[in-house]
């Protein structure tokens, strides 16, 4: 993993480098499935404790200043076959990493994406390949995020509750209108998905595909087929997130 440049920053007290706003409090209680990094979550009963509210912010102090890397693995394909137009298309992403160094984040947060796209003009086919992370400090609250006394703990992601999120496609709308669509979204709070973790952090994961594994942050979709005019088609995608890289000093 990379070295980063030491340095020292003058904080909010709170281990970051800003106040909890209106935009990252979470109120858990509007979600089914939720988590602090502390792992109190859906599940737990019973209040949260000191200790779990320390771990949390122990884990979101170390993705928000020293995350480097999610290794993730996206591909796209696309074999088309149609109006003498003879072409096999893919596109791929493995592993996206941040350029925000750790002594950069005193005034932001790290917020990394790629994007990798095919189109062919006219036929109007389609391969993509994304993948969009946010590492901005989040304060989880159960009940009103006016009252402390509901403050559960931490979490990273956007204002949305979600850390990354990563989507492969591969469409035909010309001569099929079809598609296959694979994704894997990381947060901390959902109304669906199932309750895992990367590298030790507990998220929520939420997979769509024909073949989901939401422990396994992977999702993949497959079609094949004959198009009106004869058109022999074969479209796959698929997505996963293997684990997380970090900084080192």
């Amino acid at each position: 993993m990379p070295t980063a440049t030491p340095f020292k920053a003058l904080g909010k007290g709170n281990g970051f480098p800003y106040c909890p706003t209106v935009e990252n409090k979470i109120d858990v209680n509007n979600y089914s499935k939720w988590t602090t990094l502390g792992e109190y979550n859906s599940n737990s009963s019973g209040a949260v404790t000191e200790y779990q509210i320390n771990l949390s912010r122990q884990r979101a102090m170390q993705l928000y200043w020293n995350l480097y890397q999610v290794n993730c693995s996206l591909s796209s394909f696309n074999d088309i076959d149609s109006s003498g137009f003879n072409n096999i298309w893919d596109e791929s992403i493995t592993n996206v990493s941040t350029n925000t160094e750790p002594k950069n984040r005193t005034c932001s947060f790290s917020h990394f994406y790629e994007i990798n796209r095919s189109d062919q003009p006219g036929e109007e086919n389609e391969i993509y390949c994304g993948i969009a992370a946010y590492v901005s400090p989040l304060w989880l609250f159960k009940g009103s995020v006016t009252n402390w006394e509901n403050f559960i703990g931490f979490s990273v992601g956007a204002s949305s509750g979600f850390l990354a999120f990563i989507d492969s496609s591969a469409k035909q709308i010309k001569f099929t209108n079809s598609y296959t669509d694979s994704r894997v979204r990381l947060s901390c709070a959902s109304n669906s998905g199932t309750l895992t973790n990367i590298s030790g952090y507990p998220f929520v994961c939420e997979a769509n595909g024909d073949d989901t594994d939401e422990n396994n942050l992977t999702a993949e979709s497959e079609e094949t087929g004959t198009s009106v005019d004869g058109t022999v088609y074969t479209r796959t995608s698929s997505v996963s997130i293997s684990s997380l890289s970090f900084y080192t000093y």
